[in-house]
């Protein structure tokens, strides 16, 4: 059955947390509702997208075509555009000003509603009392402003993000540089890079929440909240938040100055959640977000008043003339009788695993509506640091604010004891967790050769060490030219095996799928996503046959170099693109950077296949002008996709979330070699991978410095660095390590290709350049002899052959692979 209307629709721009549910709100009136989603989406949102995208009656990606945007939406007769949230109110305000919509704001001041700069500014040329503040983007800035200060604390923050992301209470200079290092080049909650810190002074004072609609500059205050606190680790973290409105004292006194601030900051239209601290001095702004409240439940507002944010917005839109006449009545009521509410935000003190489910008790106490855990028994749940951290909320409302209080009592004194009995230790690999098993038993039926080999019993209590090793002899017999049974599947083709035939991974379409979003988010929450151009330079093999797509999934204009042209052409190409974000591999690089062509400038360089130490991450930052954590070594394997990343903030590679890694000793895989080194081999289980048996496979891959560390109150795998690959062919190699190599060839023949032999006893460097000085060539044996003592011992000793490093043409180099391997 066909229709045709003229009705008009509501757009909405990224409609997640409080903004989803002008959705339905909208939809109950007989409006279709148009969702804008943004290319980037904080994985916080990630439910709330997928309730926008199952209930609205269109979607529309945005990936930075702006024209393509518009010309979809000009297809509609649209009444209004809302942001749906914060990230939002940018591209809601510059679409509400291309289609003239009557619903808008100033959007000459639209920078001012995001900008938390600029937001204070504008309020202080209006004569509205604002912060004292500076915006730094160094450290002796910081220093400078710091030293025209006589009091403490101040506090750091973000420019542009939300949810107290990044913002800390610093009581010392030390402090305020740590946090300074914390929050600079990182990227806030919607993926944009922080390029500088605001510094501001401390608010001491009650603060409040102030939530409500504006039309046509006419305000209604749909409700108050008294925001309580507590500091964890010197950072704030919302305790409760407490309703308050008209009847109470301060009432007036924050919708006068909340209503000048908004007015000021050219917000007629639309919803608005601010926070402003009562002082001594009177109330102040801290912030206002142009868009609906992220957390409340409208339930509970509708509830206790009789109206919420939601009800008047659509009323605002909808109904004018009601929505003028409840501002009107408003303004004339002096008082107003009802319930008490209460938001209890959970605050764990530690991690822990979830051994039970703390729901049903905490909905046993009389006077709790609701109550959200955001965790499943089995899960690792982190310590409370910030707003995104806190485990749950519970929703209280009581008939007087005695009852209330009480009420919450009972909460948190339940919240502790499920803390201290509902959480376990958090084991360093998850031994016998369930999604082992279920993987496990999906395994089994997908390689049923998997289940002969695996004769743990599943119904048992077993550890993951229980399990056999799936290594190249495994693969070899049964995976890689065994015929698969699946309908459809990409094939890569590596090298070969010990039968001399090469190894075939398979793919199927959800793997593929998994893969590009897992490694689309960790390169876009490295990149942010300001970045619009973006160059992959690769070779072959799975990350550059989906290089592409994840760029176009990012909304980037892309250039994909093909690997068998001149190097000339890469060189051509990329100084004529100029790309923004460059994708390669450490060899190709160096070879690029050592012609002396290059002249293009990318403000991010992504490598991966290759030991990229971290003094070679210096040296090309040095060389392009920008800061080492603009570097991003990405670790990987084309068995089993994206593995980790190294991680600037912590100095070390983070496995991925959905992989479970182990090491095991090298002697115990390779009895016949005695290797006395500082590397341990990895063995990685995914849970991403249903075409490939990855549970306990044997990477060959030698890496140092295994852990399980709390990071951002998080449990995550991390290693210090990879050395290479291990086989008992090595002889010398057991020992110098790539990683070692690398470092020494960037601190002496910086951006020279290389490749090795070992195949004589002893360990030839070979560099592609004839004309490397005799001082260069005995520096780098000498850095790597000073690194290894042991080794130079072993070759005064006789026991293994020297370090030779010898000058070559570039033309002689045989380092086409996907990592620099020893020579067999």
């Amino acid at each position: 059955m066909s229709e045709v209307n003229n009705k008009e629709v509501i757009v909405i721009v990224d409609a997640y947390t409080g903004g989803k549910y002008l959705v339905p709100a909208f939809q109950a009136i007989g409006y279709k509702v148009i969702h804008i989603e943004s290319a980037f989406t904080p994985s916080y949102f990630d439910q709330d997208q997928e309730f926008t995208r199952r209930t609205c009656d269109r979607t529309v990606i945005y990936n930075f075509g702006y024209g393509e945007l518009l010309e979809t939406l000009s297809d509609y007769s649209i009444k209004a555009i809302i942001a749906g949230s914060e990230g939002a109110v940018e591209l809601a305000d510059q679409l509400n000003n291309e289609f003239a919509l009557s619903f808008s704001n100033d959007v000459e001041l639209s920078n001012a509603r995001r900008d938390k700069y600029a937001m204070q500014e504008a309020i202080k040329k209006a004569g509205v009392t604002s912060i004292d503040q500076a915006v730094v983007t160094s450290t002796s800035e910081l220093s400078d402003w710091l030293a025209g200060r006589n009091d403490w604390p101040v506090v750091l923050k973000p420019m542009r993000s939300a949810a107290t992301d990044g913002v800390s209470i610093c009581y010392s200079e030390s402090q305020a540089l740590d946090a300074f290092h914390n929050i600079m080049g990182k990227n806030d909650v919607f993926g944009e890079p922080n390029t500088s810190v605001l510094c501001q002074e401390f608010l001491n004072g009650v603060e409040y929440v102030v939530n409500g609609i504006a039309r046509d500059s006419g305000f209604f205050f749909t409700e108050l909240y008294e925001s309580r606190k507590r500091f964890v680790d010197g950072n704030p973290v919302y305790d409760e938040q407490i309703l308050r409105y008209l009847n109470d004292e301060c009432y007036c006194e924050l919708a006068d100055y909340t209503q000048l601030a908004c007015q000021a900051l050219g917000l007629r239209n639309g919803a608005f959640h601010a926070e402003v601290m009562l002082t001594e001095r009177g109330p102040v702004l801290i912030e206002v977000g142009a868009r609906i409240a992220g957390g409340a439940d409208p339930y509970i507002i509708e509830e206790t008043l009789g109206h919420s944010q939601v009800s008047k917005l659509v009323d605002a839109i909808v109904r004018p003339e009601a929505f003028d006449d409840a501002v009107n009545q408003l303004q004339n009521t002096n008082a107003i009788s009802h319930k008490k509410a209460a938001y209890v935000f959970m605050i764990s003190t530690k991690n822990g695993c979830v051994l039970e489910d703390p729901l049903p008790a905490l909905k046993n106490i009389k006077g709790v509506v609701s109550a959200k855990y955001h965790y499943d028994i089995g899960d690792t749940q982190s310590k409370t640091i910030d707003l995104l951290t806190a485990p749950g909320v519970i929703t209280v409302i009581e008939k007087d604010s005695q009852a209330l209080f009480e009420t919450v009592a009972k909460v948190r004194e339940t919240e502790k004891a499920f803390y201290d009995t509902g959480l376990g230790e958090v084991p360093k690999i998850p031994a016998d967790d369930h999604h082992l098993a279920s993987l496990i038993r999906e395994t089994q039926q997908t390689f049923p050769w998997y289940g002969e080999m695996n004769h743990v019993d599943l119904e048992q209590p077993f550890s993951i060490s229980d399990l056999p090793l799936v290594d190249e002899a495994v693969l070899t017999e049964h995976y890689y030219h065994a015929d698969h049974k699946f309908q459809s599947m990409d094939v890569y083709l590596t090298s070969g095996t010990t039968s001399g035939k090469r190894k075939r991974i398979l793919y199927v379409p959800s793997d593929q799928e998994i893969y590009l979003k897992q490694r689309k988010d960790v390169i876009q929450n490295f990149c942010g996503i300001h970045y619009k151009t973006a160059c992959a330079d690769l070779g072959t093999g799975h990350a550059a046959s989906t290089a592409g797509e994840i760029f176009r999934l990012m909304g980037c204009k892309t250039e994909l170099i093909d690997f068998t042209r001149p190097i000339a052409e890469h060189i051509d190409i990329l100084n004529r693109f100029n790309p923004e974000i460059f994708f390669t591999m450490p060899m190709i690089l160096d070879a690029l950077i050592a012609t002396g062509e290059l002249k293009a400038t990318p403000k991010k360089i992504i490598v991966l296949g290759d030991v990229a130490s971290l003094d070679w991450q210096k040296k090309v930052a040095s060389f392009f002008g920008i800061c080492v954590s603009d570097i991003l070594d990405l670790f990987g394997s084309i068995e089993v996709g994206s593995i980790a990343f190294f991680n600037h903030e912590i100095g070390k590679y983070q496995f991925d979330d959905y992989i479970l890694p182990e090491v095991i000793d090298a002697n115990t895989l390779y009895p016949e070699v005695n290797y006395n080194g500082p590397g341990k081999v990895l063995l990685l289980t995914s849970f991403a991978r249903s075409s490939f048996p990855a549970i306990r496979f044997v990477t060959n891959d030698l890496i140092e410095g295994f852990d399980c560390i709390e990071h951002k109150g998080k449990t995550v795998y991390v290693f210090d660095r990879c050395l290479g690959r291990y086989s008992g062919e090595f002889k010398h190699g057991e020992k110098v390590n790539l990683s070692d190599i690398t470092a020494a060839i960037a601190k002496h023949a910086p951006y020279k290709a290389y490749d090795l032999d070992d195949t004589q006893g002893g360990l030839v460097i070979r560099i592609a350049d004839p004309n490397l000085s005799q001082s260069q060539v005995d520096s780098i044996k000498e850095d790597l002899l000073d690194r290894n003592p042991d080794i130079a011992d072993m070759i005064q000793s006789g026991l293994v052959g020297d370090i030779e490093v010898v000058r070559v043409a570039e033309s002689e180099i045989n380092c086409a692979v996907s990592k620099r391997r020893y020579k067999s």
